[in-house]
């Protein structure tokens, strides 16, 4: 929608018009409810509008606050003075060139807000404002204070800052009440030494001036807790900087700074100190005496090296020592177990320690700029807290492997390992390098035989490696996963494997004796064997021999067995004809009995042995003589039966030695190895 000069003009009108009969709704309720605060903010109101409002605002008898925040005051009205019970006047985000003398009326007037006008001057009555507690005049032109404003001693907050202010009354330090001086913005060359005698100060904001000398009697500001002097033009800390005892807030930098006094270590109760920016090329040592520290910024100085002692700071939580010309960082920075951000971005470093394993906490990991071409083996064990790990702008040709999801593809791409085009969505496998391992340490190879193992075991044996996850979350959740949890967890694992697999051998050995007990117990009638001769034996008998054998007991049985069992039967029969018993092969006979012959039968078969054998022989003889055959037969049947228990034994002891030795390697190789758990 557009609209004409004409128009704009009168809705701007009809604009001020509605804002200035909303404030006068506005006093109108106040007087009529008799409040005791008026607000009059953000009505566009200019001072001829003020004017007009002014008897009306006079008018209510208690008023105790008065707002006139983000007007178009340029001036205030005289009449202001008679404001005889104002204790706040806002007067924020106005236009105001000065304010009038008639201020040093308001005797109740406790707070003065003036921010962000532009006054070039502070009236010389402002200092009888005996009651006067915050005084806010920041934002403003303000040049010179007059001396009556170090009259004002029931100050406790004075804000000065972002004027143009180039010196301080002389005095300052009269106001010994205050606890908060803010000079901050201004063009000071130097701050009186009277303003050491504000013992109850415990803010003190000195920062972007031009201040190059520290006032005498720094160690008198024992209640300080923040001190900030940066961008300035200090070159050195006074020796009393150690005497502010309960400073807990420092900050110095972009100075000149070229080194750090050791009394700074006895800051006990300093918890961030900020020394960026100056021309540090050493640090204290003594700065592991702040065992309160949380945050230290040493980044932008000329540091090669930093204090080995710095490992001490076992409370450290952020730590930036980006743009030095550092060529390592300490091994002790490893001990810096609560640290959660290292920025050691645009130095010299070629390589980091390589036991990072003991920041357990660290979530920020930027080393950007630098001379790597590598990182540890370790810095796979950060990745359970790990979140952000900045690489651009290194040399790296191999990382190791379970960090690449930590690292933005953008940053990929600023490396040597980097083979991949734009178009292409995956970030290319890790490039190991084969000279790594050569020139890895003792504790670096045990990291890399454990994730081996662990590798092995997921193909291997995946129900362990479930065991062990699920263990290893049990851990992490309560603290983090060691390399020592990982081998206790590998011994406990390792230990019930091998329990259950004894458990399933021995149940398999008893088995195993049980059944060949049984077959040698009801072993089969082997009489058939009786009458045949080893040494007669062709090697397709034997093997025909074998195969029977078998299928009757059901035991596998070599045919030199068999064999064996033939020769000792054969033996058995010559040793008998050399005793002068030429008796003849009866073999014809087994399986008859002479006792189940019938007496006819018995003849014929007599018959016929004396046909066969030309030898008259008697029915008596006869049956002495296949009496003797049944005997050799029962014989061959033990003799087979305890062969057949042998070799079951014999076989379920080479199960065993072969089942012990594959146990045995596998545990010495478990053991040198070790486990690494996901």
């Amino acid at each position: 929608m557009q609209y004409s000069i004409k128009s704009l003009a009168t809705k701007y009108k009809e604009t001020i018009m509605g804002n200035i009969q909303e404030a006068k709704r506005r006093i109108q309720q106040c007087t009529d409810n008799n409040e005791q605060s008026l607000n009059l903010a953000n009505l566009n109101l200019t001072t001829e509008d003020l004017n007009g409002l002014m008897d009306s605002i006079i008018a209510i008898p208690n008023l105790t606050s008065l707002l006139l925040v983000n007007n178009n005051l340029e001036t205030l009205p005289d009449k202001i003075g008679d404001l005889k019970h104002l204790q706040e006047l806002f007067l924020r985000g106005n236009k105001l060139k000065s304010l009038p003398e008639s201020m040093g009326n308001l005797k109740q007037l406790t707070i003065l807000s003036a921010e962000n006008n532009q006054l070039t001057t502070v009236p010389q009555r402002l200092g009888e404002l005996e009651q006067l507690n915050q005084l806010f005049l920041s934002g403003n032109k303000i040049e010179t204070l007059p001396e009556s404003f170090t009259s004002l001693k029931s100050l406790t907050i004075l804000d000065l800052s972002n004027n143009y202010l180039q010196n301080l009354p002389g005095r300052l330090g009269n106001l010994i009440l205050l606890t908060t001086l803010n000079l901050a913005g201004n063009k000071l060359t130097e701050v009186p030494d009277s303003l050491t005698n504000l013992i109850r100060l415990e803010e003190l904001k000195l920062e972007r001036n031009k201040l190059s000398r520290f006032p005498e009697g720094m160690e008198n500001l024992r209640a300080l807790i923040t001190l900030d002097i940066s961008s300035n033009n200090f070159k050195l800390f006074p020796e009393s900087i150690g005497g502010l005892k309960n400073l807990t807030n420092l900050q110095a930098s972009d100075n000149y700074f070229e080194n750090i006094p050791w009394q700074i270590g006895d800051l006990k109760k300093l918890q961030e100190l900020n020394l960026a920016g100056n021309r540090l090329k050493t640090v204290t040592g003594s700065i592991a005496r702040l065992e309160s520290l949380l945050i230290l910024h040493l980044e932008r100085n000329q540091l090669k090296k930093l204090p080995l002692q710095i490992g001490q700071l076992e409370n450290l939580r952020e730590l930036y020592v980006f743009r030095n010309k550092l060529e390592a960082l300490p091994t002790s920075i490893a001990l810096l177990r609560q640290l959660t951000i290292l920025d050691a971005s645009v130095n010299q470093i070629t390589a980091m320690p390589p036991n990072l394993e003991g920041m357990r906490n660290l979530r920020e990991l930027f080393l950007s700029e630098n001379k790597l071409t590598t990182l540890p083996l370790s810095t796979v064990l950060l990745t359970a807290t790990l979140r952000d790990l900045r690489l651009f702008g290194n040399p790296i040709r191999s990382l190791p492997n379970g960090i690449w999801h930590l690292i933005p593809r953008r940053q990929v791409r600023t490396n040597p390992l980097n083979p991949i085009g734009e178009d292409q969505e995956q970030i290319p496998e890790p490039i190991i390098d084969t000279n790594q391992e050569n020139n890895a340490t003792e504790e670096e190879t045990e990291v890399v035989n454990q994730v081996e193992v662990a590798e092995d075991v997921a193909q291997e044996n995946p129900e362990p490696e479930i065991r062990t996850r699920n263990r290893s979350e049990t851990i992490g959740s309560e603290r983090e996963l060691t390399i020592d949890d990982v081998l206790n967890i590998q011994e406990e694992t390792t230990a019930e494997e091998t329990e259950e697999t004894v458990q399933q051998e021995t149940t398999e050995t008893q088995n195993a004796e049980t059944e060949a007990t049984a077959e040698a117990v009801d072993f089969p009638d082997l009489s058939f064997l009786r009458g045949f001769s080893a040494l007669n034996i062709r090697p397709s008998v034997s093997e025909e021999q074998q195969s029977l054998l078998q299928e009757e007991t059901g035991v596998e049985t070599t045919a030199p067995e068999i064999r064996e069992a033939i020769e000792q039967e054969t033996r058995e029969t010559q040793n008998t004809e050399d005793a002068g018993e030429n008796f003849p092969d009866l073999s014809f006979l087994r399986g008859f009995s002479m006792q189940n012959l019938a007496p006819s039968a018995r003849d014929e078969q007599q018959s016929l042995l004396q046909e066969e054998t030309g030898i008259e022989t008697t029915t008596s003889e006869t049956r002495e003589a296949v009496q003797q055959e049944t005997t050799s037969a029962e014989q061959l049947a033990r003799l087979a039966a305890s062969t057949a228990g042998e070799a079951t034994n014999e076989q379920t002891n080479r199960r065993r030695r072969s089942w012990g030795a594959s146990r045995s390697n596998q545990r010495n190789s478990s053991r040198r190895r070790g486990f690494f758990g996901s």
